[in-house]
């Protein structure tokens, strides 16, 4: 794509800035904006004010080295973290902050969303879970924590493409140019 895909253009802002932009409107206690490759000219192109920046350098370990970054910046007092994707630019508010509430009237270990039963980001997953997010390796998310308890997850259905939809190729960016997928 000739630049990290975080940085661009989308609508008024960028991929990123329009991510952060819908997690500032949600009802998100505290934010942590993780940035590894480039980190440096991905934290000159947003508007990052108010919000934390961890620089992971380890990012070339994959994505279980970002997530482990961001925990080590969660305070003690924290009950859960969502891990929002920097690529998921349709993903709003409304989406963000319905997980939100499911999490804390159900105070399952992990809530996700799903559209048409198909599970989707961002996921909410309590403290208790941390240990298991800090012994993630390599390009692992949190999917294989999800899968190994079943019993503790709440999914919550979004009705929306949203959840599922990333953009990870010039085809795909092309295509969110003009709206959702």
């Amino acid at each position: 794509m000739g630049q990290p895909k975080q940085i661009l253009p989308l609508q008024t802002t960028t991929i990123l800035g329009q991510v952060i932009d819908h997690v500032q409107r949600s009802n998100v206690d505290e934010i942590t904006l993780v940035l590894g490759y480039q980190a440096d000219h991905i934290a000159e192109q947003v508007h990052a004010e108010s919000i934390k920046v961890a620089i992971n350098p380890n990012f070339r370990q994959g994505i279980s080295s970002s997530i482990k970054c961001g925990l080590r910046q969660v305070p003690r007092e924290t009950k859960a973290v969502m891990i929002v994707l920097g690529d998921q630019p349709w993903i709003d508010g409304k989406i963000i902050n319905r997980l939100i509430e499911a999490h804390r009237e159900s105070k399952p270990g992990i809530t996700v969303p799903t559209n048409k039963g198909v599970r989707g980001h961002p996921v909410i997953f309590d403290m208790k879970c941390k240990q298991e997010l800090l012994n993630l390796k390599g390009d692992t998310g949190g999917k294989h924590i999800v899968e190994r308890h079943p019993g503790d997850v709440l999914e919550i259905e979004m009705n929306s493409q949203s959840i599922i939809e990333d953009i990870d190729t010039e085809s795909d960016y092309r295509l969110c140019q003009g709206g959702l997928k």
